[in-house]
């Protein structure tokens, strides 16, 4: 298994909110300067194959569903893994609708990850983000790094002592968020992007992670 793996997820369409349009875009961005400028093996959600030329090319499906078992099981697969044969590094990128949870107390539990099915009305609409959380402190992986470009994808960052991971040596963890846990996030007018990645792939380039 490589030392480094990225999963990849964007998710455009929706069941019960507006379809959105960078969030395909941003992802296979993403996961192709993962693969060209380092030496990350990239999983992609959802997942389509294109054809370049002669050859098959995965590429993250800009008209695909992806449901909320779908993710919650590549989730723990990748940070829980029943095998000790698991990579150093994780990069986890998501790219779609989140939604803070207005009932909840204030702490990591307060936001989702929304897939394709999820209904905002309901009390547990997605995937939680106190869920990732308990993933990533169970984890084996050395390295964690989780990128949410999405909505009120801060809610992550409100327990502060989670950048933690249990002060083990040679453990290291780094949450990015595009906005903080009330706020919403933005697509770049002047490219396909979101705000947050548009200068993240470039940044990826030049600095070949």
């Amino acid at each position: 298994m490589s030392s480094r793996v990225a999963l990849v997820i964007g998710i455009n369409t929706y069941d019960h909110m507006p379809p959105l349009k960078s969030p395909a875009a941003d992802a296979e961005a993403i996961a192709h300067r993962l693969e060209h400028d380092s030496d990350f093996k990239v999983l992609r959600l959802p997942e389509a194959i294109s054809r370049v030329g002669e050859e098959q090319q995965p590429q993250v499906g800009a008209n695909l569903r992806l449901t909320q078992k779908q993710l919650r099981d590549a989730l723990k697969q990748l940070l829980v893994p029943n095998s000790p044969q698991h990579p150093e590094t994780v990069l986890i990128y998501f790219s779609g609708h989140g939604r803070p949870d207005p009932e909840g107390p204030l702490g990591v539990d307060k936001g989702y990850l929304l897939t394709s099915e999820s209904n905002p009305g309901d009390d547990r609409p997605g995937i939680s983000l106190a869920q990732v959380q308990k993933w990533l402190s169970s984890s084996p992986i050395k390295n964690q790094i989780v990128w949410l470009d999405c909505c009120h994808s801060g809610g992550l960052l409100l327990d502060v002592a989670a950048a933690n991971p249990e002060r083990r040596d040679g453990y290291s963890r780094c949450f990015i968020a595009s906005s903080r846990d009330f706020e919403p996030s933005w697509t770049d007018l002047n490219t396909p992007y979101s705000t947050l990645t548009s200068p993240a792939v470039a940044a990826i380039t030049s600095a070949k992670i």
